[in-house]
């Protein structure tokens, strides 16, 4: 959806002054008495008056200001939503592999089991998280 800020060529905080000189300019550039030969004239001047009485008036500007604003929170939310569940999800991968790599934490847990600390065999995976109610279970090895 092209707004009117779009059609006018301005900036949102445009002053009325601003929007007034935009509008003219508009207007000379597509009316359609000056261009006889471009048919899409009087429907791109008919936006650019449209678009002038919504910007002129104090009141319009601020309802459309809220809902433009408004628009841009739904299409940021859709674009952030899936993206902060794939750092999450990405998160929770990287987690499981630093815990099947990381030889300190190897040894931290199985100090705290009471278990000296087995070799790692490369290219297994050491350690794996469970999703368990009690805390002192979330971390269990896959090897024995």
């Amino acid at each position: 959806m092209i707004s009117p800020y779009d059609i006018l060529g301005v900036p949102q905080n445009a002053t009325d002054e601003t929007i007034k000189v935009a509008f003219h300019r508009t207007a000379k550039a597509c009316h359609p008495d000056l261009h006889a030969a471009d048919p899409t004239a009087e429907e791109r001047l008919r936006e650019a008056v449209a678009a002038y009485h919504v910007l002129k008036n104090p009141e319009q500007r601020a309802a459309f200001d809220l809902q433009l604003r408004a628009r841009r929170r739904r299409k940021a939310r859709r674009f952030a939503v899936p993206a902060l569940a794939s750092l999450v999800s990405g998160g929770a991968v990287a987690f499981v592999v630093w815990l099947s790599v990381s030889p300190s934490h190897t040894e931290i847990v199985s100090s705290t089991r009471g278990r000296t600390a087995m070799p790692r065999q490369s290219g297994h995976l050491r350690f794996a998280i469970l999703a368990l109610p009690n805390p002192s279970w979330r971390t269990r090895s896959l090897l024995g």
